[in-house]
């Protein structure tokens, strides 16, 4: 758990009424007549650029579009709208949106940690006492972006730097989570040096799709929870662990998980927590992790697809100049280095995970857990090593040693999975491991062992061990 991860945890946060309130469905748009809101050009001090893009929000319509100057802006608190339609638009020159300035970031994420500090911890989760929470509300919000909320939004040619999350799309912080027109586009959009690239919380039979984005050292390029939302062909690259903002160290890549709602607003019906979500022709490259998909005990994620990306997970060093350095237990504190799992997906199914390329891995390249008819198929799986020690500071979930070294692990509990024609080379151990039940391998070549601990599996092609 890093210090975002606890706040997250800790807080609801409760902002401002949203600068519009009209909502309006997608037909409409197109009978609107939108025009172009231009922001006054940057000046690089945070109270006036804060205010002219407030401005531009206040004046746009549904349907039209926000014009940024070119330069560099400090947008400061975070901005809410939820206007339908809108178009936010980058110059040619280039556009730069930072939260605060990359001295004001660090600052504001020592001062959470000060606060957490004092945090008392139960059942995994941090209390504080009421002014500490009222404190962390601010905090939060202090280097932040924007949230929109009123659907059928689109992003384009924006690089955002240096705050809690670029972008925010559906997420209605002060009702918990309700049902969300979506319908987003945030495309062709480079996020750097932040804690999250974006945020996007919704359920809406309209799809939502992040494409084409560029992340840089983001602690996490892409948070996702709820339905229809594709995360395609983004590339998310940490050439330089050191330089993700207060945390030092990337975490996840990206995460499609099920919603279960916050206090005081309506949960997703069962059915629309986590299905019909694609993830889709990515590269990852540095990560720990590169792509999670699931759902907590009690919730499913169904339906979705995890096709055709690259992975090359890479183990980093946790500094101890790290904001979270020494706030939470490590579960090996022998260990000063931080790793993860290429694909892990827990509590799915009926999900397609075909023709990804994983490029290299401690521990396994796919793990498996309380997952059940999904089809895991094409894949190719390189250069797998023992993880030492194991399991080492690892956020994958569970761990088995049974599986270290293997190109896959089917974790107990998850039965009646299909495993065909992957292709495994240069594995330390076992190309599957089998610990659950009544799941079916098909292998494609003899020399691809198969460790079957679990009941009632069927392996052809390789034989069994």
């Amino acid at each position: 758990m890093n210090v975002t991860t606890a706040i997250l945890s800790l807080t609801v946060v409760t902002s401002a009424a949203s600068l519009h309130a009209t909502v309006i469905g997608p037909e409409m748009l197109s009978a609107a007549r939108p025009h172009a809101v231009h922001v006054a050009p940057p000046t690089g001090e945070r109270t006036r650029d804060h205010a002219s893009i407030v401005a531009a929000f206040g004046q746009a319509g549904p349907g039209d579009t926000i014009q940024f100057g070119s330069g560099t802006y400090i947008v400061g608190e975070m901005i809410q709208d939820s206007t339908p339609g809108l178009t936010l638009l980058g110059a040619a020159q280039g556009t730069v949106l930072r939260g605060c300035t990359p001295e004001g970031y660090e600052r504001t994420r020592r001062e959470e940690r000060a606060v957490m500090e004092k945090a008392e911890f139960g059942q995994g989760r941090p209390h504080l006492p009421p002014a500490d929470r009222a404190r962390m509300a601010k905090l939060v919000k202090r280097c932040g972006m924007f949230q929109l909320s009123g659907g059928h939004d689109t992003v384009r040619d924006l690089t955002f730097g240096y705050t809690r999350a670029g972008l925010d799309l559906g997420h209605e912080y002060q009702q918990g989570y309700r049902p969300s027109p979506g319908g987003y586009l945030v495309e062709g959009n480079t996020f750097r040096n932040s804690d999250n690239g974006i945020r996007i919380g919704l359920w809406s039979p309209d799809s939502s799709v992040i494409r084409r984005n560029t992340f840089v050292d983001t602690y996490h390029a892409v948070m996702a929870g709820g339905s229809h939302i594709d995360v395609l062909e983004n590339t998310v690259l940490a050439p330089a662990p050191s330089h993700v903002p207060a945390d030092q160290f990337p975490s996840l890549a990206i995460a499609v998980t099920a919603m279960a709602g916050r206090p005081g607003g309506a949960s997703p019906p069962a059915g629309e927590r986590c299905r019909d979500d694609v993830i889709a022709g990515n590269v990852i490259d540095g990560y720990p992790s590169g792509i999670a998909m699931g759902a907590a005990p009690g919730m499913t994620c169904r339906n979705n697809v995890i096709r055709d990306n690259t992975i090359a997970v890479r183990r980093v060093p946790i500094l101890p100049t790290s904001v979270g350095a020494g706030l939470f237990p490590l579960d090996d504190p022998t260990d000063s280095t931080w790793v993860g799992v290429p694909i892990r997906v827990g509590g799915v199914e009926e999900t397609r995970i075909e023709g990804n390329r994983v490029l290299g891995a401690e521990g396994y390249g796919l793990s498996v857990m309380h997952a059940s008819h999904d089809r895991i198929e094409n894949n190719t799986i390189v250069g797998i090593l023992r993880r030492e020690p194991f399991p080492g500071n690892a956020n994958s979930g569970p761990k088995s040693p049974n599986a270290n070294g293997a190109g896959i692990w089917v974790a107990s509990g998850s039965h009646d999975n299909q495993l065909l024609d992957n292709t495994f080379e240069d594995i330390a151990t076992y190309a599957v491991v089998l610990e659950g039940d009544r799941n079916t391998v098909r292998t494609l070549r003899a020399s691809d062992r198969v460790r079957d601990l679990g009941r009632g599996n069927e392996v052809t092609g390789s034989p069994s061990h």
